[in-house]
């Protein structure tokens, strides 16, 4: 509203000549600054506060127009410019059409010839001092529903509810991210502390009764974490806090207990989770911190008796004394060489029974980490070590680091071995496409001046047979260990999907090369279902016999999209009646499992259908794998999992099955 020291500008709307000298007069004697505007009709009236919209404070729009008349003059007014105060004046004395024109938007209403210039001053200071407070209820109406909406929001993202308890009655209010939680539909009423202990697990329900006791005994905040039950079967961890709220002196309510819950499930099963995981990890470094403890210890001494045989041989010795010299050094030769064939195929071994982990990694850092192994291991041998990365080569790509790693190493500990001195040892390093699904992360290391020629090379990479009759007529006892590291690489870059081979090139005279391919891809191209979800309903039935596994898997499925739904077997022979009863889109099958193994249950489903079936197991190993997709798995996956790696295979099964 103006104020005091500035003009009143006032539009009114009116066809009649004398109302306009009649009102002008009034407003002459309202007390006022006002500067009076005049439209003859309605449209003429629009147009005008089209043009002047925020200089017009105030309009007097008469019923009876020329081009509208009666009722429909107000509405048709205010559909175009509610924004502007307005009052009504009418020729007619009519009280229930004043009330339905107060009601319908307008601030007053006054009948021709009975009102002065005080009055009518009167009615509009009113009338902008009442729109003035509308709009600010307006505003503060608005500020409150956006704010209300964003802590709904708010509490949906961090599943977190709120709730209110009288502290006779036991009534309890609940928020809609509360009932949400507890899988109660918004409109639920007539909530009470028995409905919140009915959703309790039973075992946790002595302890969350004596925690409601606690709180109304002591008023301090007080805190639990337990288990529910949604529709009795669905288990959820929640964590609950509160407190008696006591009113203030200017508050006349009663006392209350306030109160706050949490939904903690997917930090407890991750909780879970990742203690498994460390005990995983902290066992194998046991094993690996063992390996070499007894690697250390083992050949510490024989080293000590190799140096001893080596004095002794220069040394005086009889024909017979020579004899059993050479036989006793050929006995060490073959204890120390079955001792590196133990030691190296045992950590082979572990390599292979270890998951394969993709993950999305920087190249640079292998790069950094094989340069570091290597640098100093050819300065002693005396090589130049010289690495040459391809222009074009991804920053990030997806494959297994660590295995990888593991390749690599061997291979180029082995040519070293075989390399002359003052030799230069090339490694290169490029990405190789031959298609959207076979990316190759590729290595070619290479020897200027090496001691074999092409086809003794080629017998080292495909010498994996030789391991178990390794002699002189093959290739010495010397190259045992790089024999022992070339097969290992070999088989390891075989499990992973890659292959070793030799590669003769006629640029550089005597350059022989070895090329290591890794599968590899982009990180976009690896992840190209990453981040979808499925876009009609999906059922999955999850075959597991593990409690905690069938709450965590279910928890991740559901929680990833509304449209899928799990189903729940115990072991195999309760999998396959539900699928021969049921049927469903896709089936997550463990494999160790009572009454029927997850082998054996998809084998007889298979005999019925091709529905896509997803291993799932702890075994993580090449024998167990093979075994699945003998008898017709499409996937396999070991636990524990990134769930993100289990949605990637659901969708790439399910587009496949579209595809197709």
């Amino acid at each position: 509203m103006n104020s005091r020291n500035q003009s009143t500008t006032i539009l009114l709307i009116t066809g009649d000549q004398a109302d306009q000298h009649f009102v002008a007069q009034c407003l002459e004697g309202a007390a006022m600054k006002i500067t009076l505007r005049t439209a003859d009709m309605l449209l003429e009236g629009l147009q005008l506060l089209e043009q002047e919209r925020e200089h017009i404070d105030l309009v007097l729009l008469d019923l009876n127009l020329p081009d509208v008349s009666g009722f429909k003059a107000l509405t048709r007014y205010l559909a175009h410019y509610s924004n502007v105060p307005v009052i009504v004046i009418s020729d007619v004395n009519n009280e229930i059409i004043g009330n339905q024109a107060v009601k319908a938007g307008a601030q007053d209403f006054l009948v021709k010839g009975q009102f002065d210039g005080k009055l009518l001053g009167r009615a509009i200071r009113y009338s902008l001092h009442r729109f003035a407070i509308q709009r600010e209820y307006e505003e503060i109406a608005r500020k409150l529903a956006v704010s209300q909406s964003r802590y709904v929001e708010a509490q949906q993202l961090a599943h977190f509810g709120n709730w209110e308890m009288d502290l006779v009655t036991n009534r309890m209010e609940w928020s809609e991210e509360m009932k949400r939680i507890f899988g109660l539909p918004p409109s639920k009423s007539d909530l009470s502390l028995s409905d919140y202990l009915e959703a309790v697990h039973v075992e946790d329900r002595p302890e969350v009764e004596a925690f409601f006791e606690e709180v109304m005994k002591r008023g301090e905040t007080c805190q639990i974490v337990h288990r529910i039950l949604i529709h009795g079967s669905k288990l959820k961890y929640v964590a609950i806090r509160a407190r008696i709220h006591m009113p203030h002196q200017a508050d006349t309510g009663k006392p209350v207990v306030l109160g706050v819950v949490q939904d903690v499930t997917e930090r407890k099963l991750n909780e879970q989770l990742l203690i498994e995981k460390q005990v995983s990890r902290t066992v194998a470094q046991i094993s690996r911190e063992t390996l070499s403890e007894l690697g250390f210890q083992v050949r510490t001494p024989m080293a000590s008796v190799l140096n001893l045989l080596f004095l002794l041989g220069k040394t005086e010795l009889s024909p017979q004394q020579q004899e059993l010299m050479r036989a006793l050094q050929v006995s060490v030769d073959d204890l120390l060489l079955a001792i590196n064939n133990l030691l190296n195929l045992s950590v082979f071994a572990d390599a292979i029974v270890s998951r394969n982990e993709v993950v999305e990694q920087e190249v640079n850092q292998l790069l950094q980490q094989i340069q570091q192994a290597f640098s100093l291991k050819a300065a002693n041998a005396r090589l130049q070590l010289e690495f040459r990365v391809a222009e074009d080569l991804p920053v990030r790509l997806s494959f297994d680091p660590a295995l990888s790693l593991q390749v690599l190493y061997n291979l180029i500990d082995s040519i070293i071995h075989f390399a002359k001195q003052d030799s230069t040892l090339f490694v290169d390093v490029f990405h190789q496409i031959e298609s959207a699904d076979q990316q190759w992360l590729c290595f070619s290391v290479s020897v200027d001046h090496p001691m074999l020629d092409e086809q003794r090379l080629r017998q080292l990479v495909e010498c994996e047979q030789m391991l178990e009759s390794l002699d002189e007529s093959s290739i010495q006892h010397s190259d045992s260990r790089a024999i022992l590291s070339m097969a290992i690489g070999s088989r390891l870059a075989r499990n992973l999907g890659g292959a070793l081979q030799v590669c003769y090139a006629q640029k550089r005279s005597g350059l022989l090369d070895i090329q290591l391919k890794l599968p590899a891809r982009v990180a976009i191209a690896l992840r190209r279902f990453s981040g979808g979800k499925p876009e009609v309903p999906v059922r999955i039935l999850l075959v597991e016999d593990h409690f905690l596994n069938q709450i965590a898997t279910k928890q991740i499925l559901t929680t990833w999209s509304p449209l899928i739904s799990v189903d729940i077997a115990e072991n195999g022979l309760v999998g396959y009646e539900k699928f021969c009863a049921h049927r469903y889109d896709l089936i997550l099958m463990d494999i160790q499992m009572p009454e029927m193994n997850g082998i054996e249950a998809a084998r007889k489903i298979r005999k019925i259908s091709d529905v896509p079936i997803i291993a799932l197991t702890a075994h993580s190993s090449r024998q167990e794998q093979e075994k699945c997709f003998e008898v017709g798995m499409n996937d396999y996956l070991t636990k524990p999992f990134q769930p993100e790696e289990l949605y990637n295979r659901i969708m790439h099964l399910m587009s496949s099955m579209v595809r197709n």
